[in-house]
């Protein structure tokens, strides 16, 4: 029957809700986490490489990098469809992107990346413009910001304070806004605790550490507070009711999809519920099904 297709997919959706045995193809099977929680989260790295930084400490850049590595590894389960991706944004006199979320979706490649990026040793401290620029690209779906099952943070590290273009307040805002969760850690005397403050999502969320050397002390804290919103979150429910099954195809659809396939001798349009996602599946998570002749490029129906 032309539906079987579609109670085939629900029975398979049903199964990640009430815990049927459905077994994802191996590849995509979520590891032990390393830390206690497995999460799928997009994380963006917002650093300050200003020159004060060697001047505080000639090591400063790199203790950096080590303390971005140290949170990366303490999670097991990376890229989509429902692990960690990061992101990595310098700011100093100017803002450098140097990978996006869906650049790298393994943990060996992000830290072999996070550890080999040079530094510029800036003119200024722009963090304004750097929360500008992470609010403006950074988590946008062709960057790999799309997956609905992602919290959203943006762990900003400086030493100094804002000095150079947009201000800090609003951009920061306007992400919280848009349901990012900003940690602020300001190294040494010369952060501006208002700012950071004014910055971070919670006062909690504020870490003021006395030197580079301290950032190894709370790499646990940060991890710790990042599980809790996630488990937390709204955004990652059980996908139980029709419309939660449609959302939860998009992260687990090249699971699913291909039970559809099969059985579809007929051209027809997706339900209701599912139409808008099929696309994004097909181009995303389906790139054979995208340009199977089966597959009508435009209107989300499967032809004969």
């Amino acid at each position: 029957m032309v539906y079987s297709a579609y109670i085939s997919i629900i029975i398979c959706s049903f199964s990640l809700c009430i815990g049927f045995p459905f077994k994802l193809p191996h590849h995509i099977q979520p590891s032990h986490p390393k830390h206690g929680c497995d999460i799928c989260a997009d994380i963006v790295f917002l650093f300050d490489d200003s020159s004060s930084i060697p001047v505080a400490d000639p090591h400063g850049f790199h203790k950096m990098k080590d303390f971005m590595v140290a949170v990366v590894q303490s999670f097991s389960n990376f890229g989509p469809p429902n692990g960690v991706q990061v992101s990595v944004v310098l700011v100093a006199h100017t803002v450098r992107n140097y990978f996006y979320l869906n650049n790298f979706t393994h943990e060996v490649d992000i830290v072999h990346n996070m550890k080999n990026f040079p530094e510029i040793k800036g003119s200024a401290t722009a963090i304004g413009e750097g929360l500008k620029f992470v609010r403006e690209k950074s988590f946008l779906p062709k960057f790999g910001g799309e997956r609905l099952c992602a919290d959203k943070f943006l762990i900003l590290l400086t030493d100094g304070k804002h000095n150079l273009g947009a201000l800090p307040k609003p951009q920061a805002e306007a992400l919280k806004d848009e349901g990012v969760t900003i940690f602020v850690i300001g190294v040494g005397p010369k952060v501006l605790m208002s700012e950071l403050l004014a910055i971070a999502s919670k006062p909690e969320y504020v870490f003021n550490v006395t030197d580079f050397n301290q950032l190894a002390t709370i790499n646990d804290r940060i991890v710790d507070d990042a599980c809790k919103v996630a488990k937390d979150s709204k955004l990652t429910p059980q996908p139980c009711s029709l419309e939660q099954i449609s959302k939860t195809l998009i992260p687990y659809g090249y699971a699913l999809v291909p039970v559809f396939y099969p059985l579809t001798k007929k051209k027809m349009p997706w339900p209701p519920a599912f139409q808008g996602h099929d696309q994004l599946a097909n181009e995303r998570v389906l790139p054979w099904l995208t340009h199977n002749e089966h597959s009508h490029k435009h209107g989300g129906r499967l032809d004969e």
